[in-house]
């Protein structure tokens, strides 16, 4: 059962991915690949994960 500051956290991550994917859908393949690789994040792992 999910309380309501559940799914008050759960709205505000889902308005955080959002803003990051658009803002990483405006970075080049290499800045986004660079990046990527220091902080471990994967394009596909993030969409798979917001669908």
């Amino acid at each position: 059962m999910l309380h309501n500051s559940d799914i008050e956290l759960l709205e505000i991550m889902t308005d955080s991915l959002d803003k990051y994917l658009k803002a990483a859908g405006r970075l080049s393949d290499d800045a986004f690949n660079e990046l990527s690789k220091h902080y471990g994040l994967l394009w596909m792992e993030l969409t798979s994960k917001k669908r």
